[in-house]
This record gives C-alpha cells, structure tokens and sequence, in this order.
C-alpha cells in the first residue's frame, strides 16, 4: 500500500522531524537537493558535450532546494543558469541562505531564460501547500518554462497543482520527470495533476533510529505513516513552502544515488489509486 499525504501531514511530519527528532532543516534541504542531483545524473551523464541547466526558483523553502540544486550541477561541471521569480523582501531564510551560498559559484543569475533549449530544466517555483491560482509573473513564467527545450524536472510536484486535489491552480508545469520528497503528494496520483508530473520518483526513508528492532515506531507512536519515509512541506504563504526529505544516509560514493543522498526506495510511473484517509 503507498501512503498518500496532504500538504498538513507533511507539514507536521517536518515538523515533528526538526523539532522533536532535531534535524535541522537545513540539512533536510542539502539531502533533498543531493537527491535530485543523484537523480538528474542518472540522465545528465549520459549527455555528451556541453550540459546547461537551467533553474526556475521562487522565493519560498522550494525554491531553496532548487538553489542548492543548482550549486551542485556547478559542482558537477553544468553550465547553470538561474532563474530567480518572486519577491526578493518575502524569501524564506533557508532561500536566503542558499541563494548567499551560491553567489560563490560560477551561475547566471537572471531574471529570464538567456536560450532556448538546456540539457536540463528544473521546476523549483512552488511546492506543496499552493492554494492560490498562479498568475501574473508566476503564470507567465510558468507557461515559458513550459515551451523551452530540454529534459524538465519538478521538485516536490509540478508548481501550480494543487497537492492534495491535483486540481491545476491556474497554469502548471509540464515536467518529464517528478522528484517528489518523503512521501507520494495525493496530487501526483489525481487528475489533471497526474498527468503534468511525468514520471515521478518518491525519496523517502525514516530517520535513523526512527524504529526499533522490531519495525515498531519507537516509544509504539506512529509518527510517520507505514511504509514511507519522513520529509516534509509547510503550507505555501509569506513566500515559504518547506519540502524535505531524509533517511538512512550512506556517506560513500559508491553504490545507489538514493542510498548516499540518504533516500530510500524509487516509485517510478506512479498510477492513480484510491487516497489514504487523512488522521
């Protein structure tokens, strides 16, 4: 059975994962970022020549996870391009952070897309959470993401699908693949939003020591639903909107991409099927 979660369990499951287990979400966001570039290797390796990436970031905790994103395809030798939208003054103090971090690196910042086509295209504009229609320079950025050339990605879900009705709140992006965090979002198996997402990867994993021997919750108090792993999204609103994940983290370069991004298993091409109650 796949567990399938609204935007306020996840907001208190990342609660209850900085707050009570005490991982900062910081490293919540480095994990998530490392396992989206795990993931866009899988394709970008396979590229010969010149890779570009371009970044589509908003302002909120999304955004921030596509900003470390982008500081780890630098790292990786892609020519990557920022695309910054929203407003400066109402960025989330983990975007903040990254977006300082990153000013080191050899990025574009801009506030449009320089070309027409890019190796890979990362969606980072809104997360889990958005309950307003997007419109106006969200709209117009969205629908210019859209018709560029390139391989797409989406972190979290596609931004302008509702999460928990997969309702399209005004316009979406289209993406190839979803690389969505902790737990499948209800509005990746829902339609229409099912059908924007692509093929969408789940990164999850409890964190360690999240279980006793026995695969009990510790202490016998479910905190994160069976079969899944923690990660977590605040409602999108006063430009902050948290997706996380984390696991059981192998530090070594060797083996699988999840296991040293601290993520655990794939859901690859994600069929609708009937939402788990919410508690």
């Amino acid at each position: 059975m796949r567990y399938l979660v609204t935007a306020e369990e996840m907001r208190r499951y990342d609660e209850y994962t900085t707050e009570e287990i005490g991982i900062p979400a910081a490293v919540l966001m480095e994990r998530a970022a490392l396992a989206a570039f795990w993931r866009i290797e899988e394709y970008g390796r396979s590229v010969k020549g010149e890779r570009t990436a371009l970044v589509l970031a908003g302002m909120g905790n999304n955004g921030g996870d596509g900003l470390a994103l982008a500081r780890l395809l630098s790292e990786a030798g892609y020519a990557v391009e920022l695309w910054s939208v929203g407003d400066e003054k109402r960025a989330s103090e983990l975007c903040r952070q990254q977006k300082k971090i990153l000013g080191r690196y050899p990025v574009h910042f801009g506030t449009k897309p320089s070309e027409n086509e890019y190796t890979v295209l990362v969606d980072a504009l809104f997360g889990v959470g958005l309950s307003r229609d997007v419109a106006g320079r969200y709209g117009d950025a969205v629908n210019t993401f859209n018709c560029l050339k390139g391989r797409k990605y989406a972190l979290d879900l596609p931004s302008g699908i509702d999460s928990d009705t997969g309702r399209i709140l005004g316009v979406a992006v289209r993406a190839d693949e979803t690389i969505t965090f902790g737990f499948c979002k209800r509005g990746l198996v829902l339609y229409p939003g099912h059908g924007r997402g692509g093929r969408t990867c789940r990164q999850g994993g409890l964190p360690c020591g999240g279980r006793d021997g026995k695969g009990d919750h510790a202490g016998g108090k479910q905190k994160y639903p069976a079969g899944g792993g923690s990660g977590g999204a605040d409602r999108h609103g006063g430009g902050t909107d948290r997706e996380s994940g984390l696991g059981g983290c192998d530090r070594r370069r060797t083996g699988t991409w999840q296991e040293w991004a601290g993520f655990g298993t794939v859901e690859s091409d994600v069929l609708p099927q009937r939402a788990a109650p919410a508690h």
